[in-house]
Order: C-alpha cells, then sequence, then structure tokens
C-alpha cells in the first residue's frame, strides 16, 4: 500500500505516470504491485489535472505566463505585448474640433485615420479616412460639424500589456488596419497604434524563431 501511494503521490506531483510505473516495476519485479500502482497513477494524474489543472511544474510554468496547453504558435508569442509592437506615428485630435479646421492635419495622418479625444485627452472615437475624406470634400456650408460627430465610438483598444494573441484574435474579428494602445482600459489615454502588418510580420518571426530552436539552431 506504500508502495502504491507513493507512486500514485509522486505521478500527480510531477506529471510522469509512465516513468512512475516503469520505476515501481523496475524496483520491485511484482506483477500485482505494478497493476494497482498503474490504477493509482491513472485515478491520481486525473485528480490532479482536474483539481489544479496540471503538474507542479506545468503550474510554475504557467505562473511565468507559459501554457503548455495551447497551440505552439501559441506558446511562441507570448512573451510579445502590444507595447511591443506599438508606433508613435498617429494623430490625436480634440472632439470639438471641426473639419473646417482641420483640412491642414489630414496629410500628417498616417493611413488617413484620426483618433478623437474628449477634453481630457481620454480616447473616444476614431474617424475613418473614407468619411474624413467625404467631409472634407464636401460643400464649404457643410463643414460645421465636430470629429465628435464624425468619430465611430465603438472601437477596439488594447493595453501596452496586451498580448500578441489578443491584438491579432481583435484585427481577426474586425476589419481595422490598426489598433490604439491606451494607457488602461479605465483611464483610455492614447499612447500608440498597433498595425497590422506589424502583428503579422512579429507573429511570423515568432513563428521563425520557434521553428529554429526546434531544430537545435540559435
Amino acid at each position: 500500500y506504500g508502495i502504491v501511494g507513493m507512486g500514485a503521490m509522486a505521478a500527480a506531483v510531477l506529471g510522469a505516470p509512465i516513468s512512475t510505473i516503469l520505476i515501481v516495476f523496475e524496483l520491485t519485479g511484482d506483477f500485482s504491485v505494478t497493476v494497482a500502482v498503474m490504477i493509482a497513477v491513472a485515478v491520481a494524474s486525473l485528480i490532479c489535472r482536474r483539481a489544479v489543472g496540471g503538474s507542479y511544474f506545468t503550474l510554475q510554468l504557467a505562473d511565468r505566463g507559459v501554457d503548455l496547453s495551447r497551440a505552439p504558435e501559441r506558446v511562441a508569442t507570448a512573451g510579445i505585448a502590444a507595447r511591443d509592437l506599438m508606433t508613435a506615428r498617429f494623430r490625436v485630435v480634440d472632439g470639438r474640433t471641426s473639419t473646417s479646421d482641420l483640412r491642414e492635419r489630414l496629410d500628417g495622418a498616417p493611413d488617413g485615420a484620426l483618433y478623437v479625444v474628449d477634453a481630457r485627452g481620454l480616447l473616444v472615437g476614431m474617424v475613418p479616412f473614407e468619411r474624413l475624406c467625404a467631409e472634407l470634400f464636401a460643400p464649404a456650408d457643410d463643414r460645421d460639424r465636430t470629429m465628435a460627430d464624425l468619430a465611430d465610438t465603438d472601437i477596439h483598444a488594447v493595453e501596452p500589456a496586451d498580448g500578441l494573441d489578443r491584438v491579432l484574435a481583435l484585427f481577426e474579428s474586425t476589419s481595422e488596419r490598426q489598433l490604439p494602445v491606451v494607457e488602461s482600459r479605465a483611464a483610455p489615454r492614447p499612447v500608440g497604434v498597433v498595425r497590422h502588418e506589424d502583428a503579422l510580420a512579429a507573429y511570423n518571426r515568432a513563428l521563425l524563431r520557434q521553428h529554429a530552436v526546434g531544430r537545435g539552431q540559435t
């Protein structure tokens, strides 16, 4: 009973059920004990996986942000955050600005997109390039609308600490070419943007790096 109990505990904690069974069989040479250990190890491993999610070592890796249950390509991107991808080349405009006052700013806006902030500098929306062009080339009498009137308020922003997985998921679920990066969701003050092509390039580099490590290259 002592051997069976120790084997069950060791297999569950270490995450090595097969090795534990083989070690017990080599030490005892007793088939009846080995069969009992096999049953106990299977039950203990199942309980441990359901209760805590894995072995002691997988929990240590999880504390460091490495989830082995994820697909290999997602593991490769675990250490990449939005702050590593974002650029500060973006244009912010006050929501009270009218289109007639904005004509000179369009040329300096990357991709033509303008992010609209309120009086506190918090992000409240984005004016798409197509809508802005239509407004700027409208008759002069129709250019009295403000950026707050033109802005889309249903925007998807990320925080600097958000991982590449979340960034790519947002790009996949939306049609945006870039995502704003804000200080926090509680105080969404824009600090940069992440472009779709930059996120894809980082993803490809991570996969190539993982492939090289798997082949023993550096």
